[in-house]
């Protein structure tokens, strides 16, 4: 799961290891891995860190998204106005009504 995680994150999962005990990332031939309770407990709780990490990088990715979609809209807005604003100008100088289909409200009300 470490390792899954440290990808996921962008993460060393050898130094997260590490972090937690040293014999766990040891590559010394012959020497034992510490597995005690406070080990176990501490990959648990880099575990659990990490769960909470992926939330929150989760949670500022989609504010950000968020963001840009709403800012998309509003530029979409701002160029509808614009364009209409240009046809309603060709239209005054030739000589011709709008058509009424084409109200600003209603290119914004598809942008929504």
């Amino acid at each position: 799961m470490v390792h899954g995680f440290s990808i996921v994150l962008g993460m060393d999962s050898i130094q997260i290891l590490a972090d937690v005990h040293p014999s766990l990332v040891s590559s010394t031939p012959g020497q034992t891995k510490n597995i005690s309770n406070v080990t176990i407990e501490g990959i648990a709780q880099t575990i659990h860190s990490l769960e909470e990490e992926k939330k929150v990088r989760l949670q500022k990715a989609q504010m950000e998204v968020d963001r840009l979609d709403t800012l998309k809209a509003s530029r979409m807005k701002e160029l509808v106005v614009k364009r209409r604003l240009k046809l309603e100008d060709i239209c005054r100088c030739a000589h011709i009504e709008p058509d009424a289909n084409t109200t600003e409200e209603k290119f914004i009300a598809l942008v929504e």
